[in-house]
């Protein structure tokens, strides 16, 4: 659910669908964002749009295809959305 959350975050943020493996390396990389931020580390990240999502119409951006599969990235976005306005990241 993280990575198909991600993935419809970066696809409005940018305005261009992304596919699964760049919403996988754009959530990792919020983590990594987030842990040197927790160590006062300061350096650049950087984070290939690997695969682009038109593809993932009738399945990752299918929320009839989601739910039929048990997957709600809701919670995942909303994280991603949440963190991005100044919240905390996620903790497992």
């Amino acid at each position: 659910d993280c990575s198909i959350g991600a993935m419809r975050w970066c696809t409005d943020a940018l305005g261009a669908p992304v596919g699964a493996s760049t919403g996988t390396a754009l959530w990792g990389a919020l983590g990594l964002v987030d842990e040197m931020r927790q160590l006062g580390e300061r350096g650049s990240i950087v984070v290939l749009l690997c695969d682009g999502g038109e593809r993932y119409a009738h399945t990752y951006y299918s929320d009839a295809w989601l739910a039929e599969r048990g997957l709600d990235p809701t919670r995942s976005r909303q994280q991603i959305e949440a963190y991005v306005a100044g919240g905390t990241w996620p903790r497992s």
